[in-house]
């Protein structure tokens, strides 16, 4: 029960203060123990108590937690708890109270192990007396509250969020809290003992810490910003406060330093001037003009730029001036307007930004240029106080556009009117432009094409490909040239040469292709043309050379067959087999004639003559080699120019084309020859290259037979080459066309399709010269003859044998093997030489060059050449040279020995 007690003595003059009780709980379980100590508390006469007595610890803890007490008496035996363990659970159960130990153990060990424990005395009951009990009570109190005052200090600067350390007058650290460790890096035991200098970053001034010395010392307090440094080297910012403190006599006895990280506040000031500075500087050194307005247009700041732009020599000189008067009263097209009516004023009363590219500005001197501005509110309290205004001065880029535009016209010109196509497509191939060149080749009209997938206008077969060889262009980024054909709207395919560019945006990502394209269907035409001219023509100066050889080959069968026939009766087994030998050679140079032809390298004996007389001339033989089941029908113009040809080739030219037309209509058909003149102009030349345009005579030969492929088309000129079955041809009838016309200057073309017949076209130069009277051939009396002739010839069997044919009829032969040695020959030779027979081409210097040089010593002798194929020095372009004697290889022995004599016997006018 509560012990309320007052001290003894009179009553106070003036009234005191009510003192308040000690509240006490009493923790014993010893009814007499607890009246004992009850009693004693209730005789002390200076202090009031409020005793309450509990006598088990589990409703001690729990009335502790409902409400502290000052202090606790606490017995150790407790029914539920005994020994230290009772202290530690109450000591767990309090917050500040003080405990008092009341035992009745006088044990000075457990004594102490329970002041460890946190007890604030420990109090034999056998000792007990009132005084002492209230002044072990009372001190336990303070001790209590004192530990406590110290518990809550020392937790404050430990928790501090300031770094705090402790230095003792000298300067050493004798504390530092958690918060100086966080900041620093240094641990206690790491800084303790040690001077604060050991923070010194360097970059502070001496005179700093002097100060701080000279302000401490006198006892007062140092405040100031200083840079120190890490642990770890790095650098921070340090709020810091050093204050005396002092003891009990004001003497100083220790300082205590309070420091604050601000590197984060300092790193902001810096970037906040920094920004600043940058601002200022952006705003100097930017080549846009800037300045900020009020509400009434008028101008706060300025830039250089805008200063410069303005006609002003210093931005002040535009501050405080009516900006929208000054500048904002004319349009792009010159009109004027008053300033309310200016954008950004009205923009204000909106209170919002404005973007104007047509604006004029004024400058000071009255002048004016086209500008480009931005306007931005400004706002306070959601109110639009202001306004800054930004602009460009776009003179030149105004001149610029204007250039752009032209030359975007220019372009457009170009696009519009270049013979290329020019396709725009975007990233997924569809047509995005398309110029007229393309309408005009392919039949489409602009909108037929425009916003349509572009391999909606290829062959089919060759869509995938193309669509792999846009998507690797586009991913890949290369430009590559190709080739692939259109389909026009008539359905035909023209081949387009492509040139190709990427189309990319800013950010470098692809958004389709620009394609330049050319119609090389005429020239591939060309080009295949030409391919196969140069075939032939390679083709042909084999078949030429193996013409030569084989031609030599047949001149000695011929000249060796017949001087043995001679000898030969008639009737006789072996003049029959040579017969066959002869028949054979016979075949073999119609063989090479026709290579010849076709190499263009025999000799021709040209005249005027009119195609339609020639035609006329063989018509009846032509009705017999077609045979019967063919028709043969004549158009011939009447008005036929005529053409300087050898008549023998043309009716030779004449004949394969009846003979291939008959062989294509095995089942019969219609067979038309037929005469026209034609001017072949440059347009069709360009078509046909190569073709010299000019007038010609066109003979062209159809059939209605089974036609050809154009594969096979490709090829009918080759030699070799037939569609016959084996045995049915040798493959020359054509190439000996193709040779003989283009001998003659001329063209042939062919033109078929599969079962619609074939038509052969050949023209031929026109010559306005009268057609030619030919003399007829004189016969030759005599084939013998005593003159002396100097043979030159390579080919050592035909040497032989035309010396022996000529030393048989008289004549006296000198031969060589080539012109030096035929030369020798001449020189040694005392008497005259009468006739050179002499091979065109051999070893060394050619019979030409042999009859050149024995002309300047033997001017009068006469000159037969011979020859297997043509050579430029006696022909030019397969034509004779007038004056010149010539004997084609192969020849019999009586066609040598009457062409010797011919030329012996030929006036000197004559040869």
């Amino acid at each position: 029960m509560p012990i309320r007690k007052q001290r003894r003595g009179s009553e106070p003059a003036v009234a005191s203060p009510a003192v308040l009780p000690i509240r006490v709980l009493l923790v014993e379980d010893n009814p007499g123990d607890a009246r004992l100590i009850l009693e004693m508390l209730g005789e002390v006469q200076r202090d009031t108590f409020d005793v309450e007595r509990v006598d088990r610890l589990a409703p001690a803890l729990e009335r502790l937690s409902r409400a502290a007490v000052d202090v606790v008496l606490l017995d150790l035996g407790l029914p539920d708890s005994q020994g230290l363990e009772t202290l530690e659970r109450t000591r767990r159960g309090t917050s500040d109270e003080a405990i008092v130990v009341i035992s009745g153990l006088d044990d000075e060990a457990l004594a102490v192990e329970a002041v460890r424990a946190g007890a604030q005395d420990y109090v034999v009951k056998s000792r007990i007396e009132g005084q002492l009990l209230a002044r072990v009570i009372r001190y336990a109190i303070e001790r209590q509250r004192a530990e406590t005052r110290l518990r809550w200090l020392t937790l404050a600067v430990e928790q501090s969020p300031a770094a705090v350390f402790i230095t003792d007058p000298h300067g050493t650290i004798e504390y530092v809290n958690a918060r100086f460790t966080e900041i620093t890096g240094y641990a206690a035991n790491e800084a303790i003992g040690r001077k604060p200098s050991i923070l010194k970053s360097g970059l502070t001034p001496p005179e700093h810490y002097q100060a701080l010395w000279r302000t401490i010392l006198a006892g007062e307090t140092w405040r100031a910003e200083i840079q120190n440094r890490r642990r770890t080297g790095e650098l921070y910012w340090d709020s810091v406060v050093i204050s005396p403190i002092r003891d009990a006599r004001g003497a100083v006895v220790h300082f205590l330093a309070v420091q604050a990280d601000i590197t984060e506040r300092k790193t902001a000031e810096a970037a906040r001037r920094a920004s600043e500075e940058q601002s200022r500087l952006l705003l100097d050194s930017t080549a846009e003009g800037i300045y900020g307005l009020d509400v009434s247009g008028v101008c706060t700041f300025c830039n250089p730029a805008a200063a410069r732009f303005l006609g002003y020599e210093r931005p002040e000189h535009l501050h405080g001036k009516k900006v929208h008067a000054l500048m904002h009263h004319t349009r792009a097209d010159g009109t004027r307007y008053p300033p309310e009516e200016c954008q950004i004023y009205q923009a204000f009363r909106r209170g919002d930004g404005t973007h104007v590219d047509t604006e004029v500005f004024w400058r000071a001197d009255g002048s004016s240029f086209p500008v480009e501005y931005w306007s931005y509110p400004i706002r306070k309290g959601g109110v639009v106080v202001g306004a800054v205004v930004t602009f460009l001065d776009v003179t030149e880029r105004k001149r610029a556009e204007e250039a752009l535009r032209g030359s975007e016209r220019r372009l457009r010109t170009l696009f519009e009117t270049v013979n290329l196509i020019v396709l725009g497509l975007d990233a997924d191939g569809n047509v995005e432009y398309v110029n007229p060149f393309f309408a005009s080749l392919s039949g489409y009209t602009r909108e037929e094409v425009v916003g349509k997938r572009w391999l909606e206008f290829l062959p089919q077969a060759h869509g995938p490909t193309m669509q792999g060889v846009f998507r690797e262009q586009l991913e890949r980024e290369f430009h590559p040239h190709y080739e692939n054909p259109i389909l026009t709207k008539a359905g035909e395919e023209r081949m387009i040469a492509w040139n190709n560019t990427v189309l990319r945006d800013a950010r470098g990502q692809p958004i389709g292709a620009l394609s330049i394209g050319e119609d090389i269907t005429e020239r591939q035409g060309l080009e295949r043309q030409l391919r196969q001219a140069q075939k032939m023509e390679a083709i042909g100066r084999l078949a030429g050379g193996v013409a030569h050889d084989f031609n030599n080959v047949l001149t000695a069968i011929f000249g060796y067959a017949d001087l043995v026939m001679e000898d030969l009766p008639a009737d006789s087994q072996s003049h029959r087999d040579l017969e066959e030998v002869r028949k054979a050679a016979q075949r073999a140079s119609t063989l090479t004639r026709q290579l010849l032809a076709f190499s263009r390298q025999q000799v021709l004996a040209p005249v005027v003559m009119s195609l339609n007389e020639l035609v006329e001339d063989i018509d009846k033989m032509l009705g017999r080699l077609i045979g019967e089941d063919v028709e043969l029908r004549l158009q011939l113009a009447e008005d036929l120019g005529n053409v300087r040809v050898d008549p023998g080739q043309v009716q030779q030219v004449i004949m394969n084309l009846v003979v291939n037309a008959r062989d294509a209509m095995p089942s019969g058909g219609r067979l038309l020859i037929e005469t026209a003149n034609a001017d072949l102009t440059e347009e069709y030349g360009e078509r046909r290259q190569p073709v010299i345009p000019g007038r010609y005579v066109m003979l062209a030969v159809s059939d209605t037979g089974v036609g050809m492929t154009p594969e096979v088309m490709g090829r009918i000129f080759e030699p070799f080459f037939t569609t016959k079955e084996k045995g049915k041809g040798t493959g020359l009838g054509l190439s000996t066309v193709y040779g003989i016309v283009k001998q003659s200057s001329g063209y042939v073309w062919v033109y078929s399709e599969p079962g619609r017949g074939t038509t052969f076209k050949v023209y031929l130069p026109r010559v306005d010269a009268p057609v030619d009277v030919l003399a007829p051939a004189r016969e030759t009396g005599t084939i013998v003859g005593t003159e002396t002739i100097l043979l030159a010839e390579d080919d050592e069997s035909l040497r032989r044998l035309a010396r022996g044919l000529l030393e048989r009829l008289g004549y006296t032969v000198l031969e060589a093997p080539n012109a030096a040695q035929a030369l020798a020959l001449a020189a040694s030779h005392a008497g005259p030489i009468h006739l050179l027979v002499s091979d065109v081409v051999m070893p060394g210097a050619s019979g030409r060059e042999l009859a050149r040089r024995l002309a300047a010593s033997r001017p009068d002798t006469k000159v037969l050449y011979m020859s297997g194929y043509t050579d430029d020095a006696i022909v030019h372009h397969g034509m004779l040279e007038p004056g010149l004697n010539f004997l084609q290889k192969p020849f019999t022995p009586s066609t040598l020995t009457r062409k010797v004599r011919e030329v012996l016997d030929a006036t000197k006018g004559e040869s």
